[in-house]
Parts: C-alpha cells; structure tokens; sequence
C-alpha cells in the first residue's frame, strides 16, 4: 500500500505577506511538497482561478474584496441613472420602517437561497442598518460568482444621515 499522507499548514496572517488565507503542503517526512514537486502546483492540484502560489512557496486563496461604496457615491450613481440593483438585506420589520426608493427586501438568510431572482443584475448594491449584515451578504454573492458587489458603508443610517433625513432612523431593538 503507497498511500500518499499529507499536512497542511493554514495561516491567517503572513509575515511579509499580510493578511488572508494560506498554506502550504508538506509531506509526513516534512518536505514542501510544491517545492520538492512543482506538479503538485498545476492542473488538477488545486482550482487555478482559487489560488496563487506565492514565491515564498505558500499557497494564497485568492478572495475576491466587497467593494466598500459610501451613501454620497451611491446617490450620485442613482442620480446618474445607472442601473443598480438595491439589495436590503434587514429583516421585513426593518425594511418596512425605513428603505431607500427602489430597493428589494431579501433578509441576510434568504439571499444565497434567493440569488437566482437577482442573478442577472450587473451590479449591486446590499444595504442593512449599519453596513455590517450588508458586508456579511455581499462577500456571499461574491463567492457565489457576482462580479460587481458593493457593500453600502454605514447601510441605511448612513443614508439617512448624509443624503436623505427623510428616511426614519431606528434603533436596532425597534
């Protein structure tokens, strides 16, 4: 029996290389298997479009970043008129007592469920209270393979407090 044993080796933060995922891949004897073996770096090993093989022979999955847009730049790409799709991921009660004109209500556990009644949207904008929930669900669609995702920074609040005072601001209990 040949059977081939492999370690791994995960990081969160790099010296030298930042912050993200890596690791790397060594044999139970402890050699680097990518550079004892480059063909374990090709075709096959790993999805080439998920990764990228640093010089410092550590792998990095390659995530792609939500796009951060802040209240003023959304008003000025909805007054140019551009086609954006306004994804509000707050719950129904949350949605009904303050909303930007035009947004959709899909609450934060319903949007990768719920992805195909927006799939061919070219670019959007999710929006929650705070920005928080709206970066949880944009870094989601990212993964799901949305090109251009933003996350609306400060979410409704920030709306109602830089562009229009005349959407209600709540308090998260209600």
């Amino acid at each position: 029996d040949s059977a081939q044993q492999l370690r791994l080796h995960f990081t969160y933060r790099h010296p030298g290389l930042g912050t993200g995922l890596f690791f790397k891949v060594f044999d139970f004897e402890g050699d680097d298997l990518v550079r004892e073996h480059p063909q374990f770096a090709g075709p096959g090993f790993l999805p080439s479009s998920s990764h990228v093989l640093l010089a410092s022979g550590w792998f990095s999955v390659i995530m792609p970043s939500v796009n951060q847009l802040q209240a003023v730049e959304l008003k000025k790409k909805l007054d140019k008129g551009e086609d954006i799709f306004l994804l509000d991921v707050r719950e129904p009660w949350e949605f009904s007592l303050a909303a930007i004109d035009g947004s959709e209500n899909f609450p934060l556990a319903e949007v990768v469920d719920r992805q195909q009644e927006f799939v061919f949207e070219e670019e959007i904008v999710v929006i929650c209270h705070y920005g928080e929930r709206s970066q949880r669900a944009a870094s989601e669609l990212i993964e799901c393979g949305f090109k251009t995702v933003h996350n609306l920074v400060g979410g409704i609040d920030a709306w109602s407090q830089v562009v229009d005072p005349t959407v209600p601001r709540y308090r998260p209990s209600g």
